[in-house]
């Protein structure tokens, strides 16, 4: 029933807004055994990400990359509730992993880390990615702002000068 489907998706969507998470979350429970399902199980766990509660999220995301491993938005919902739930390491080897098989990409993961506050990891992985040859000027910018964030001036300007010479 496509009509009593949008109907669950609205008072799962109104329920949210009023801050009555679990409820939503309930509501689209029976739409997980539909033709929407994994939507539904994404929806889900973004709402409870939302909401703070990543490691409620984590099983519904984790039992979809079961079934499709390459699915991009599953990856990125998973890694995200890694990375702020506290999961460093199920983090980075899930963003290798992606990363590995292309499902997303090197500044999506740098988005995801310094989101949830692990500057390390996101200049680590900037790093790798601005000693390749020709990197993308968005990942050049984003280490010289982490770089003077981070009160390392002379390792910016060292990078500006790099990029000058390369150019």
């Amino acid at each position: 029933q496509p009509g009593s489907a949008r109907v669950a998706l609205m008072r799962a969507d109104l329920l949210r807004q009023t801050g009555r998470v679990e409820d939503a979350v309930a509501a689209l429970e029976p739409l997980r055994k539909g033709p929407e399902g994994d939507r539904m199980t994404l929806l889900q766990a973004q709402m409870l990400l939302q909401d703070q509660k990543g490691a409620r999220a984590i099983p519904l995301v984790e039992e979809i990359l079961k079934r499709k491993p390459d699915l991009r938005e599953a990856t990125m919902l998973l890694l995200v509730a890694y990375a702020l739930g506290g999961q460093p390491d199920k983090a980075e080897a899930l963003a290798k992993s992606a990363l590995d098989r292309k499902v997303l990409n090197s500044m999506e993961i740098v988005g995801v880390y310094l989101q949830s506050g692990d500057v390390e990891r996101a200049t680590r992985l900037l790093e790798t990615v601005v000693a390749a040859p020709a990197p993308a000027a968005e990942a050049v910018a984003t280490l010289a702002m982490i770089y003077t964030a981070t009160g390392q001036k002379p390792k910016a300007e060292a990078l500006r000068d790099q990029q000058v010479a390369a150019a």
